[in-house]
């Protein structure tokens, strides 16, 4: 398998992992003890959102990065680095979750990382460009 078809498939990891941690969240939220959810409920009312929904930006840019990057293209690897990096600093606010989301998004950080060293330290990007500029030329 030739580095351009492996950044495919850690990027289609990478959503199929986020899409879990999403659905083991939302689904295990309610097994956490009565004093976190009342926490939570806490945290949710006092306007942690807005932090939450400074984010968004990021997220929309890491989208766009991530399928730029299945196209193979140079301009969505520095899109996903920049938003990648946003969207892991974390913004000082205490987090609560289940064991099993923390761990299904750190792996999906580490495959952000895989992602990343891939773009800039491989030939993956430019294998893309390569082939697709020789298709072009009719080689």
């Amino acid at each position: 398998m030739n580095t351009s078809n492996t950044l495919r498939v850690f990027v289609i990891l990478e959503w199929i992992l986020i899409i879990g941690a999403i659905s083991c969240s939302a689904s295990l939220e309610s097994s956490l003890p009565q004093d976190l959810k009342n926490w939570l409920a806490s945290e949710e009312a006092e306007g942690s959102a807005i932090v939450a929904f400074s984010f968004i930006p990021a997220l929309i840019g890491a989208l766009v990065g991530s399928i730029g990057l299945l196209f193979l293209k140079r301009w969505a690897a520095w899109l996903y680095l920049v938003c990648t990096i946003i969207l892991a600093v974390p913004d000082g606010q205490p987090l609560v979750e289940d064991s099993i989301t923390a761990s299904v998004g750190e792996i999906s950080l580490l495959i952000s990382g895989i992602i990343i060293g891939m773009s800039f330290f491989s030939s993956a990007l430019v294998e893309g460009v390569t082939r697709h500029t020789s298709s072009k030329n009719g080689a």
